[in-house]
């Protein structure tokens, strides 16, 4: 098994991701679409009444694709700061 799993798992699907992330981002910055979300009215932090509605998506077009492909960022940078230990390690 290598010691780098969730990389493996970005690695098999980062042509598409790529692809995919592209159009997305095509499409906010050529063509102004946003990405928004339908959120039930709720309470906030502060007391003040939300309503029901659509409202703008609080993720990056990464960590979209990140959930699409199931793939965990914290473990990917836990991986990174593994791999940047070793290198530091082996020289």
């Amino acid at each position: 098994m290598n010691e780098y799993p969730e990389h493996d798992k970005l690695k098999e699907v980062s042509q598409l991701s790529n692809e995919i992330g592209t159009f997305l981002d095509w499409m906010q910055h050529d063509h102004n679409v946003s990405f928004c979300t339908y959120i039930e009215g709720y309470e906030d932090d502060f007391g003040d009444w939300l309503p029901s509605g659509f409202y703008p998506a609080r993720k990056r077009i990464e960590e979209w694709l990140a959930l699409y492909f199931e793939i965990d960022l914290e473990k990917i940078a836990d991986e990174k700061d593994a791999m940047l230990e070793e290198i530091r390690r082996n020289n």
